[in-house]
């Protein structure tokens, strides 16, 4: 399962994945994949994942996620700072992320997850690996049944560094949970979109 940020353009090396995604799922770009990204991040106010599952029983994937970040129409409730200009919003983050991690393994029984294109080329702070590796660890002890094998950092905008902000989760050693914030599904276009509701109230547990 690959998670993906969403992007205003194709590069040649996207061009390329693009091809990879549309030969191993079985799904076309340009007619499910692509509109469903741009509708995503250009139109759509709401925090949503658009889950695209495989339909080829012999693709190495069982599907994608693409998920929204900070250049999406629905972030901009959440503030305007972001990556470069300063840190992204936790609750954000963490929340796409822990219910991605959730569909792709209780849904798709996932076990290997890699996730990139995390942010526009340059604008990746700590603050979203860190949020990525926190909802990880919640979902893990939540559902150990469930837990992937492995979850990797992918793509050319993540370095070493980026990860050193991982280290310092739960640096008191105290116990915290996740807590659940309301989830709507409903098919589109041979996709499942997964509403986040960020109500008062509804957030996530702090990362540290």
């Amino acid at each position: 399962m690959l998670r993906l940020c969403l992007r205003k353009t194709v590069s040649p090396c996207w061009a390329v994945q693009a091809i990879f995604f549309e030969e191993d799922l079985g799904v076309s770009y340009f007619e499910v994949i692509r509109p469903l990204a741009d509708w995503n991040r250009f139109e759509n106010p709401r925090v949503t994942l658009v889950a695209i599952q495989s339909k080829n029983p012999s693709g190495k994937l069982r599907g994608i996620i693409l998920a929204p970040g900070s250049n999406t129409e629905s972030y901009k409730a959440f503030g305007s700072h972001s990556g470069r200009y300063g840190p992204p919003s936790r609750d954000y983050y963490y929340n796409v992320t822990y219910e991605a991690i959730s569909y792709a393994c209780l849904r798709w029984s996932a076990r290997k997850i890699a996730i990139s294109h995390l942010c526009c080329s340059g604008d990746f702070h700590q603050d979203m690996a860190t949020c990525h590796a926190g909802a990880l660890g919640h979902f893990c002890d939540a559902q150990p049944a469930a837990a992937p094998k492995s979850f990797v950092f992918c793509g050319c905008c993540i370095e070493r560094d980026h990860l050193q902000g991982i280290s310092q989760l739960n640096a008191r050693r105290r116990q915290t949970r996740h807590r659940q914030i309301r989830v709507e599904t409903e098919p589109a276009l041979g996709a499942t979109l997964i509403h986040l509701n960020f109500e008062r109230g509804e957030v996530c547990v702090r990362l540290c």
